[in-house]
């Protein structure tokens, strides 16, 4: 057995953590000053690393201070204020201490170190306030300022350009071109619009709109080719997705059929060893203006493609940018909850391919997926979410023509930049997005005024994919397998899993690799994990030899689609007890279908879908010794398969029942709960199955089973660490036989007392084991 030592990858983490509460626990010196004084607590996940601002700023005033007025926090190097920056935030003044959440994602800017505090009668200033009136400063501590590297990639955002408000009064044609404009100045290699360049038909006609938004492409610095464009709400009919497709598009475009309006971009690295970024722009084809918050607003071919695509990219080393219209109620960037525009996507379960969406937002992390349509302005500082870290990143992008702000009301004030209301003609708003290696910035502008609105910059980290070499301890041999060790390391097979598009057998996840799970693990509440989504239109694969060690996965699926704990599998899956529940709209089962080997498998479950399967969907295997019971729900449960290719299976068992307790009696195999029999069966290695069995597991041991309290559980879990003779009681006698035996000769012993003799749980029996079960009988 493999020594399972710590990693050195958790060292490494829990230093950045102790860093990360030090740097939240201790804040900053303080610079004299007159009136008040200010402190800057960093915290989040990335509280340690350069660039990152989340944290809290906390301006205490002297004794006596005005409760009227506002504090103006900027952002300030050694010379004074930043040039070209608007204030960081406003803080109503009260007389006391008060506090400014600066809130996750947030940048630092590169040349800031510090940041200076004022008194203001306004909450805003056009013009900036003289450094020498500041009332309080403090410094950013030297390893939180941000030395850029040289940018990789660039691209500029924009959303809802909408040239058809020119009749309106709002400017719309220059501010387009000027934006353009703006993006060339800022050498940006692309620009992304992320929907709504026009208005409806009623509007003028569609081909009339679209020429002239070319004609003022054209007339700006900016080359067409280079201009990527999403469909909108507007002008978003059968008649106008084909002319959006007519009129609209840059180089390189990939659409799945030729009148699609979702299609790819594939952006590659400049140089060797420079990350791709890849663009999928969506569109709601099934949506009429007005009514996105009330239909399912993608077809299930484009809800397809994107899975395709994400399962291909998803954990490769690319950056992925997932364009899409709308934002959605209730959830994410540009939306001030509980929402403030009428036509958001809504997620619900009665909208299945929203739940599908929503579902990948939250299984493919490293997404960045960008929203317009509501025209929220930067200066409200709701344009980036990770919903507490459960989803991807998501940033709402600003319109270049008429930014606004909401009330609590939910009503748009006015037009101009957010807190302006001039005049209709004024208010353009955009980011400039750079990307580097390791982290992607975001940086919002002010058009109209040219500054730069510090609370809409962010810094996006890089996410890198885990290369199994790395994600687990060990080498993925017999005598030294991968180790699954705890829920992180599962969600990291997972992510295997679902990366895993090819069906050759050779590149299939895991192919020749042996997986050894060596604790109980429960996925329940772990942050983006659902299963995996391996249906007949998007297959994912395993086809490595999982061996569950005897100890118990325990999972919580609630998801769309078809969801399983394993994918299509053409390994093996091992001594592994499967507790928890899934439920699906189309399918839930432990395993999506089994091409492979199921050997020594348990589970108690409750599965509820449309097709609820006991073990797995499909089944073509050798099966040998499972037990599967619990409660099935939906229209086909079936307590083993509901497409059974083979008749290759021994030992099977089942004692499902519906929510009712009606029995399932439909199935392969024997509907017996008759624990006793059932752990003889699995122990009798009388026939030539047993050795079938053994050349599936590939050289893993099998474990042996045992009734306990009417179940079937695995034998060594109802003995103590220790207790190797297994007479009820670690003792000398256990003691004497680790000494006698296992220091010489452990092949004398079962596979159960090998995981008994090993007291501390470490994978390997040494003299450690020894030590550890002497102290505990002195004790």
């Amino acid at each position: 057995m493999k020594r399972w030592s710590v990693r050195i990858g958790a060292c490494a983490l829990a230093l950045l953590l102790l860093l990360g509460a030090v740097m939240s626990a201790f804040p900053y010196v303080i610079e004299a000053a007159s009136s008040a004084s200010v402190t800057y607590a960093f915290s989040g996940n990335d509280a340690a690393k350069a660039g990152f601002g989340e944290g809290t700023i906390t301006v205490t005033p002297a004794s006596g201070a005005s409760a009227s007025g506002y504090y103006l926090i900027y952002f300030a190097d050694d010379n004074g204020l930043l040039g070209g920056y608007d204030e960081l935030a406003s803080i109503p003044m009260t007389g006391g201490a008060v506090t400014y959440t600066v809130k996750e994602g947030t940048l630092l800017p590169p040349s800031a170190t510090k940041i200076a505090v004022f008194e203001s009668s306004s909450a805003f200033l056009d013009t900036p306030p003289s450094y020498s009136t500041r009332v309080a400063t403090v410094a950013i501590p030297s390893q939180k300022r941000l030395v850029p590297a040289d940018v990789a990639f660039s691209f500029g955002a924009v959303s809802d350009v909408h040239i058809n408000y020119e009749s309106l009064g709002y400017g719309a044609k220059k501010k387009w071109v000027n934006t353009l404009n703006f993006f060339a100045a800022q050498g940006m290699d692309k620009v992304i619009v992320t929907g709504d360049m026009t208005g409806d038909e009623d509007s003028a006609p569609m081909t009339e709109q679209y020429t002239e938004y070319l004609e003022l492409i054209n007339q700006s610095n900016y080359p067409l080719s280079d201009i990527y464009e999403a469909i909108g709400n507007h002008g978003n009919t059968a008649v106008g997705r084909t002319q959006f497709v007519q009129y609209t598009g840059g180089a390189g475009e990939i659409h799945p059929t030729a009148d699609s309006a979702w299609f790819s971009v594939l952006v590659e690295g400049k140089t060797a060893g420079e990350r791709d970024n890849l663009f999928l722009f969506m569109a709601q084809e099934l949506s009429a203006p007005g009514s996105s918050a009330l239909v399912d607003n993608f077809s299930e071919e484009q809800m397809d493609w994107l899975e395709g695509m994400l399962r291909t990219y998803g954990d490769t080393e690319t950056n992925i940018f997932l364009i899409e219209h709308s934002p959605f109620l209730n959830y994410g960037a540009g939306d001030r909850h509980p929402g403030d525009y009428s036509r958001m996507i809504t997620f619900a379960d009665k909208f299945p391919q929203n739940m599908r969406l929503k579902g990948l937002l939250e299984t493919y992390k490293n997404l960045i997926h960008l929203s317009g349509h509501t025209h929220l302005s930067l200066y409200d500082n709701e344009n980036y979410s990770t919903e507490n870290g459960t989803s991807c990143r998501m940033v709402h992008v600003p319109s270049g023509c008429q930014p606004a702000t909401y009330n609590n009301a939910n009503n748009a004030l006015g037009s101009g930049d957010g807190r302006h209301t001039v005049n209709a003609s004024y208010g353009s708003e955009a980011y400039t997005v750079r990307v580097y290696d390791e982290y992607i910035v975001f940086t919002g502008h002010n058009l109209t005024t040219g500054k730069i609105i510090p609370s809409a910059c962010y810094i996006l980290p890089v996410e890198v994919p885990a290369d199994p070499e790395e994600a687990f301890e060990g080498k993925g041999t017999l005598e030294e397998p991968y180790l699954i060790q705890d829920a992180a390391d599962f969600k990291a097979l997972t992510n295997g899993f679902n990366s895993s598009v090819s069906s050759a057998e050779t590149e299939m996840y895991g192919y020749g690799k042996y997986f050894l799970q060596t604790a109980d693990i429960d996925m329940t509440g772990v942050a983006g994990y659902s299963g995996t989504t391996a249906n007949s239109g998007a297959k994912t694969y395993f086809a490595g030899i999982y061996n569950g060690g005897g100890h118990t996965l325990t999972v919580d699926i609630q998801s769309y689609g078809m969801r399983s704990v394993f994918p299509y599998t053409y390994g093996t899956i091992a001594n592994l007890h499967f507790k928890g529940r899934i439920v699906a709209d189309e399918g839930a089962q432990p395993i999506r279908s089994l091409y492979g080997s199921a050997v020594n498998i348990l589970a108690d479950m409750e599965l509820s879908a449309a097709c609820a399967n006991g073990l797995a969907y499909s089944n073509y295997s050798f099966t040998y010794n499972t037990y599967t019971h619990g409660v099935l729900g939906g229209d086909k449960p079936d307590a083993f398969t509901v497409s059974d290719y083979s008749d290759d299976y021994h030992n099977l068992y089942h004692w499902y029942t519906l929510s009712n307790g009606t029995a399932v009696t439909d199935a392969q195999g024997t509907r017996s709960n008759d624990a006793a029999t059932i752990a003889a069966a699995f122990n009798s290695h009388a026939d030539g199955v047993y050795q079938r069995a053994l050349e599936a597991l590939g050289g893993f041991e099998l474990e042996e089973v045992a009734a306990a309290n009417g179940d079937v559980v695995f034998k060594w879990t109802l003995y103590a660490p220790g207790d190797v003779d297994m007479d009820g009681e670690p003792s000398t006698v256990d003691a004497r036989i680790i000494v006698k035996d296992l220091l010489y000769d452990t092949s004398k012993l079962t596979v159960t007392q090998k995981h008994l003799a090993d007291v501390d749980g470490s994978g390997e029996i040494n003299s450690r084991d020894l030590r550890v079960l002497l102290s505990s009988l002195i004790q």
